[in-house]
């Protein structure tokens, strides 16, 4: 494939067409496995814990694998890394569509996350490399719109198919259409390479980087149904803490690091990466929770749960194409502090939900969230590339990875902090009614009682022994577990929004000092 340097032909534009869809599938399956995940818990009696791992396994192996997927991209071919890429989607949608356990379906979901971060470290370099310079602007809006799309299908495609038909039958489409894209990407789009890219991988750093984050990630998730002090948590998190230690160690000498800790002795940097986490740390409490409440508390299908969810991703696909316009007129500190203040209104307005009532606190917040998680997405973005100078892919990269990183943390902590207050409520019921269990029975019991496995056939026996003597009925037991879980939820959405709150001074931190160049801006500068 050609172009000639002042025009773009249509094959050039078939090529941005696919790669564009290529992220698309990205973002048709992230919205849409959270709408399936209440109904997989109740299929695979998955506990809470495990099916936020069904996301979290997506979410970790995209961030240790983007940065050198970028390069292998870079360094090989990025077409060949993004057919590669969607290969292994596909054959991780397979391998879940076959999961007839909880475990199988995640290390699918891992394999999953692998081919995803081969096609987000790709899928623009195509973009860009298939048209002409004076094209790439219309090229990218393109890929945005495009992307957007997936967005806004997920959630309803995989409600409809996992009420109509099942949930396997969605992560089976998506192996088809990956397979498909990887034919039409290899037949369409022309082989790009950057010769002046860094040639290592950084497998050293690569692997530190799963270690730490793994183990970290692993031993904050099951705090709720081990304890704190617990022979699988304490030695997970130390386990986390040395890789983490070593990471640094090893970029330190790396020639070409996979995180360039330099960028996060600027001030401006730091700060906007802080931004970027917490943001996407609200995002994945959002796209996880609202689903599950919608659809195990207020009995909402997967359609209708689907439905819903396109307040969010309507707006923030459409706003994402104008908030450029915006940004060019206002400073883009002030933009991402606006940004996260709505988030914490959308929040805020997410806890007011209650067992019986909470339809419209739902709608309003997924509203006012879509606005918020535009402006920071967006803007934060826009704001790494820029303060990365020459090194702006490199800045980029390392602002995804951060992202990554808050999705992790955002379903790992707020996770833990919806399970122990769950836990600690349902304490104080069973004592004030004289009943006593260990961590371990209050453990088993609330994963009965939870949403992923509420149906009568999953109670065990000795849960329902336990909710007899205590509750006299399974209505009651019903109202209940409902109450502990809005509650805790409750908890989860004002922590978060708490978190937010804090951001706002990193976002206003990340404005320039008067006279000093973006490119020094230090720590210790302003």
């Amino acid at each position: 494939m050609t172009s000639t340097p002042n025009s773009s032909t249509d094959n050039d534009w078939a090529s941005v067409f696919v790669a564009s869809a290529v992220v698309a599938v990205v973002m048709l399956d992230t919205m849409g496995v959270s709408q399936s995940l209440p109904t997989i818990g109740t299929d695979l009696d998955a506990s809470d814990t495990q099916i936020r791992w069904i996301l979290n396994g997506t979410t970790l192996a995209s961030a240790i694998a983007l940065i050198p997927a970028g390069r292998a991209g870079d360094r090989w071919g990025r077409r060949k890394v993004g057919v590669i890429g969607l290969l292994m989607f596909g054959l991780g949608s397979i391998i879940g569509a076959l999961a007839q356990t909880i475990g199988i379906l995640i290390v699918a979901r891992l394999i999953v996350g692998f081919g995803m971060a081969a096609l987000v470290a790709t899928s623009l370099a195509i973009v860009t490399a298939s048209v002409d310079s004076n094209s790439q602007p219309k090229a990218i809006a393109r890929w945005t719109a495009i992307t957007a799309t997936g967005a806004a299908i997920g959630p309803l495609a995989a409600g409809w198919f996992t009420e109509a038909l099942s949930w396997r039958w969605f992560l089976g489409t998506e192996a088809l259409l990956a397979l498909a894209l990887a034919a039409l990407l290899q037949h369409l789009a022309a082989e790009s390479k950057d010769p002046t890219a860094p040639r290592s991988l950084d497998l050293a750093g690569t692997a530190a980087l799963a270690i730490g984050l793994g183990a970290t990630i692993y031993g904050l998730m099951v705090i709720p149904d081990h304890g704190v002090t617990s022979v699988r948590v304490v030695p997970a998190l130390v386990v986390g803490a040395l890789g983490l230690l070593v990471l640094l160690m090893i970029e330190r000498r790396e020639d070409a690091p996979l995180l360039d800790l330099g960028l996060f002795l600027r001030r401006r940097y730091l700060a906007v990466a802080v931004v970027a986490l917490v943001a996407n740390w609200a995002y994945a409490v959002m796209i996880f929770y609202v689903p599950l409440y919608l659809q195990t508390i207020l009995d909402f299908g997967p359609t209708a749960a689907g439905a819903l969810f396109l307040l969010f991703t309507v707006p923030y696909g459409a706003l994402s194409l104008v908030v450029d316009r915006v940004e060019s007129r206002v400073v883009p500190a002030l933009l991402t502090a606006v940004g996260l203040g709505v988030l914490v209104v959308g929040l805020v307005v997410a806890g007011l939900i209650t067992p019986t009532q909470g339809l419209f606190a739902v709608t309003l917040s997924l509203l006012i969230t879509a606005v918020g998680q535009t402006l920071v997405f967006n803007v934060s973005g826009s704001q790494a590339m820029e303060m990365g100078g020459t090194s702006s892919g490199t800045a980029s990269g390392a602002l995804s990875t951060i992202r990554q990183l808050g999705f992790l943390l955002g379903l790992a902590v707020t996770g833990t902090i919806v399970q122990v207050s769950q836990s600690r409520h349902l304490n104080s019921e069973l004592s004030a009614r004289g009943i006593g269990l260990s961590t371990s029975e209050r453990s088993a019991l609330l994963s009965d009682l939870s949403g992923t496995s509420s149906d009568s056939s999953s109670i065990s026996a000795s849960s329902e022994s336990v909710l007899s003597k205590a509750f006299g009925s399974p209505a009651k037991a019903s109202e209940l577990s409902d109450q502990l879980f809005v509650d805790a939820l409750r908890v989860g959405y004002w922590s978060v929004a708490g978190l937010c709150a804090v951001a706002i001074l990193a976002s206003i931190a990340s404005r320039a000092p008067r006279g000093t160049p973006d490119a020094n801006d230090s720590v210790n500068s302003g």
